[in-house]
């Protein structure tokens, strides 16, 4: 506590402070002390374009200096204190330095016992970012704070960061809210919570993955036939992976399912092996596709399995020793689900 007492103390004065967050560690200031603000920037040879994002201490806090949108609030209550950061718009009392062009503000309440104790005792709201030269990769804990940055902040807490990566950052300024950085809440955390779709920002790309028992037949199909379905010009911005949570990994796809795919105009490659799934594929994933109701409540034992969802209402049955009639009726069906629901859904995210 005697550190952040000194760290309130030190950014009271306008000095700028290194923390540990629930996510990397931060260099923080105050928000309304432009001298301080600016500092920031420099300390991280930050462009000047590219805002900080305000440390609320709550809910209440932050609504006096921005107007946030009824997704936006619903966002805000179910999220917060966490890593999730609201694009909304300034309020005429917003810090000026922190408010974009647009009129907008990034607000943020960090899950993160020093962060809270620090807005606690300083009693002011902090810009913020990431403690680390611009476009290098954040700082996870104090060491690598001081080893990154050429020119000190004046004071670094010792410690190590939660360790989440950076927060999910997503505008709701506009009619349609906009996903500008993807993190910890998932797409369909964000859509779950609002009852509605967003959209990416045009950088980022969108990571599909499908899971079924084996990845032998209805996972793979999915995957190789989503890849044939997509516009070219998505070619490079969606890409989808698949895999089994019983796989027998490195098994070919039997010769029925390349069959299959001929008939619909789709070569598999000749390296297609069935793959189990893990939990690095889980990290990769923004969506995960699953074929049945209990492959869906195996994944939300793990953490990011709030990213699983269905691919149907209901269950698509596995062709495991069955004809090849009857694989053929299971092919047409994830081929119609992901005709006129996936690939328009996928569209829909990078629309102008």
């Amino acid at each position: 506590m005697d550190a952040i007492r000194k760290a309130a103390k030190i950014i009271s004065k306008g000095g700028v402070v290194a923390i540990p967050t629930d996510t990397v560690y931060g260099l923080v200031a105050d928000a309304l002390n432009e001298r301080s603000v600016k500092r920031i920037y420099e300390l991280k040879r930050r462009p000047p374009d590219k805002p900080l994002v305000l440390f609320v201490k709550d809910l209440a806090e932050a609504q006096k200096f921005a107007e946030f949108s009824e997704d936006a609030l619903k966002l805000a209550l179910k999220f917060w204190p966490g890593p999730l950061t609201l694009i909304v718009k300034a309020k005429p009392y917003a810090p000026k330095t922190l408010v974009t062009p647009k009129g907008t503000i990034g607000l943020r309440i960090p899950n993160d016992s020093v962060v809270m104790a620090l807005l606690d005792i300083a009693k002011m709201p902090l810009a913020s970012t990431s403690a680390n030269l611009s476009g290098m990769p954040p700082a996870k804990d104090s060491t690598e704070v001081r080893h990154q940055m050429p020119q000190q902040p004046d004071y670094v807490i010792n410690g190590v960061a939660g360790g989440k990566p950076p927060s999910t950052v997503i505008d709701f300024s506009q009619e349609q809210p906009v996903i500008l950085r993807k993190g910890p809440i998932s797409i369909p955390q964000i859509e779950n919570t609002i009852g509605k779709e967003v959209k990416l920002s045009k950088h980022l790309d969108l990571r599909i993955f499908f899971v079924c028992t084996g990845n032998i037949y209805r996972s793979k199909m999915a995957e190789l036939i989503l890849k044939d379905l997509l516009p070219k010009d998505l070619h490079g911005k969606v890409l989808v992976r698949s895999g089994g949570l019983h796989a027998p990994h490195g098994i070919p796809i039997p010769e029925d399912v390349r069959i299959l795919l001929r008939e619909i105009g789709i070569h598999a490659p000749d390296d297609s092996h069935a793959h189990q799934i893990n939990e690095a594929d889980i990290e990769w994933a923004d969506i995960i596709y699953c074929m049945e109701q209990r492959h869906l409540e195996k994944l939300r034992e793990y953490e990011g399995g709030h990213k699983a969802k269905l691919l149907n209402s209901h269950d698509i049955p596995d062709p495991l020793g069955h004809s090849l009639p009857f694989i053929r009726l299971v092919r047409d069906g994830i081929c119609r689900i992901l005709k006129n629901e996936i690939v328009p859904y996928i569209i829909r995210k990078f629309d102008e």
